[in-house]
């Protein structure tokens, strides 16, 4: 009879850990309202004051966009007119500031992270173990002039999409040659 009652709790338990995950997921696998694969004109209806940036370091196949409002940016990046990445940028952000926002995060994905490298501008960083297609980093930024001196910093929050990283790594390799 125990041997019974353990059986059933192992095939119950996917089910509740399951119905525990929907239940507390209150993303969606993109930004804000936009779902990863919204085009530029369904993004520029979000955010009418989306600009093209020229000079990026934009990747084959790829448009990049900003939005300004207030102390926030937005940097938005599309791949073959797919919404992929966004990265939000806030400066002159004080500790009670970056507090909220810290909050907010794990209010909305949860307390699963890890924390990410740091190198030179990367001061430290997090990034959530999201089990869909969406990766949320938030990092604090060091800006290194030319002499390597510190001039500032950001707090970055990225959000993109792995299956479309993942399509744009699959067609560049597809270019290589060996």
């Amino acid at each position: 009879m125990k041997k019974f009652f353990i059986c059933i709790f192992i095939l119950i338990l996917p089910i509740i850990l399951y119905s525990q995950e929907t239940k507390a997921k209150n993303y969606i696998d993109g930004y804000e309202e936009l779902e990863w694969g919204s085009s530029v004109e369904k993004v520029k209806s979000k955010f009418p004051d989306l600009i093209k940036l020229w000079d990026a370091d934009c990747m084959t196949n790829e448009e990049c966009y900003t939005a300004e409002s207030g102390k926030v940016s937005r940097v938005f990046r599309f791949y073959k007119n797919k919404l992929y990445w966004v990265r939000v940028i806030y400066e002159d952000f004080t500790q009670t500031q970056y507090d909220a926002l810290w909050n907010k995060l794990i209010e909305k994905y949860g307390s699963l992270y890890y924390p990410i490298d740091s190198d030179e501008k990367i001061k430290f960083g997090y990034q959530w173990l999201l089990f869909t297609d969406l990766i949320v980093t938030v990092s604090v930024n060091n800006q290194i002039n030319g002499f390597r001196a510190k001039l500032g910093e950001w707090v970055f929050v990225t959000y993109n999409s792995r299956s479309i990283t993942k399509e744009m790594q699959t067609a560049a390799s597809d270019d290589i040659e060996l």
